[in-house]
C-alpha cells in the first residue's frame, strides 16, 4: 500500500469534527433545488492553512501585514454554541484566508487536517442548486452554521460538501452561502448599510468591525486569484471531479493540472508521496508603492509584491 493511501483513515471524522453541525446534517436528497442554473457561478470564498509557529508569530507581529497589506485580525470565533477556534484573518475585497498556528490548533483542528478551500455562491438559494449537483455526483451533506453575537448564536451560512466516508482527501473543500439574516444581526450598525449575501458585503462588514470608523480604507491586498496545491493522484481525482461539477474547466501543463473558475485558478502539482496541502497563492493588489519587494515569515513562508500589482505568497 502506498504511503498516501494510509493517510486517509478517519478524515471524514476530522472534517465533520471541525465543521460540527448546529441544526441538521442530512442527505442532500431532502433539499429541493431551484430551477435556474443559467447564471450560477461558484466563486472562491476563502481558504485556511495551518502554518508552523515561527511563521504564524512573524505574520501576526508584522506591522506591514496589519497596517498596510490587508484588513487583519486575530480572533477567536465561537460557533454552534460550544465550538471555538482561534487564528489570524487576512481580508481582501471578495476573498480572504485564515492562518492557524499548528502547535495551538490541536484543540479545535483534529489531527490530520492542514488546509481547506471554501467556495461560495452569492445569490439566495443557489446553494440548493449546488446541493443537488453534488448529490447527483456523489454522496453529500449540508449544514447550517451559526456564530455568536452578544452571547447569542445567529445564523451565519449554509455549507455543503461531498461525503467521502473514510477516504476523504487531504485538502477539504466545501461550498457556502451566507444566510440572509447574518449581516442584519451581526454588527448591524456598521457598513454596508443595506447588505446582501455577497462576499464583498460580508468582508466590508468584517473590515468595518476592525476599523471601527465608517467604511474601511483600501489596503494593498485585493483578492486571491490562484491557489496552489500538491495532491496525490486519488485526491487530484476527487478535487477535479468536484470542481468540474461546479463549473471549473481543467487543462494540463506537464504534471500540473489547472482548474479555472470564474475568479480563481486552482493549480495542482501531483505527488506520489507526502501530505497534500495548499502550498501558495497568487493575489491581485491595489496600486502600491512596493515593487518587487519580498517579506519573509519564519523560515518557510515568503510574500513577494510584484511590479504588475500582483503578489505571491508561498507556504512551505
Amino acid at each position: 500500500m502506498k504511503s498516501w493511501e494510509k493517510q486517509h483513515r478517519q478524515k471524514i471524522q476530522i472534517f465533520i469534527g471541525w465543521f460540527s453541525i448546529l441544526f441538521v446534517l442530512v442527505s442532500m436528497g431532502n433539499t429541493a433545488a431551484v430551477d435556474d442554473e443559467s447564471t450560477l457561478k461558484v466563486y472562491l470564498n476563502h481558504f485556511f492553512l495551518l502554518v508552523d509557529s515561527a511563521t504564524y508569530k512573524d505574520i501576526v507581529a508584522s506591522n506591514f501585514i496589519k497596517n498596510e497589506f490587508a484588513h487583519f485580525e486575530e480572533r477567536t470565533t465561537v460557533v454552534n454554541n460550544n465550538e471555538s477556534y482561534s487564528g489570524a484573518y487576512i481580508y481582501g475585497e471578495n476573498t480572504y484566508f485564515e492562518l492557524f498556528d499548528e502547535a495551538k490548533s490541536q484543540r479545535f483542528m483534529p489531527q490530520g487536517l492542514i488546509s481547506g478551500i471554501a467556495l461560495g455562491v452569492e445569490k439566495k438559494d443557489e446553494i440548493k442548486i449546488i446541493q443537488k449537483k453534488l448529490k447527483d455526483y456523489k454522496n453529500g451533506v449540508y449544514a447550517l452554521r451559526s456564530r455568536e453575537w452578544n452571547g447569542v448564536q445567529i445564523p451565519w451560512f449554509t455549507m455543503t460538501f461531498v461525503f467521502y466516508g473514510n477516504t476523504a482527501p487531504d485538502v477539504m473543500t466545501w461550498v457556502m452561502e451566507y444566510h440572509e439574516d447574518f449581516l442584519k444581526k451581526w454588527h448591524p450598525e456598521l457598513t454596508p448599510t443595506s447588505p446582501g449575501i455577497a462576499r464583498n458585503d460580508i468582508i466590508e462588514r468584517y473590515a468595518a468591525n476592525i476599523a471601527k470608523t465608517g467604511r474601511p480604507k483600501d489596503k494593498i491586498f485585493r483578492d486571491v486569484i490562484e491557489v496552489d496545491l500538491r495532491l496525490n493522484p486519488n485526491d487530484l481525482k476527487a478535487l477535479k471531479g468536484e470542481l468540474s461539477v461546479l463549473g471549473f474547466a481543467f487543462s494540463e501543463e506537464g504534471n500540473t493540472k489547472i482548474g479555472s473558475g470564474p475568479d480563481v485558478m486552482v493549480v495542482i502539482d501531483v505527488i506520489e508521496e507526502g501530505k497534500g496541502k495548499i502550498t501558495g497563492i497568487k493575489m491581485s493588489c491595489c496600486s502600491n508603492q512596493y515593487k518587487e519587494k519580498t517579506f519573509f515569515f519564519g523560515e518557510k513562508s515568503r510574500l513577494v509584491l510584484h511590479a504588475d500589482n500582483t503578489a505571491t505568497w508561498t507556504f512551505e
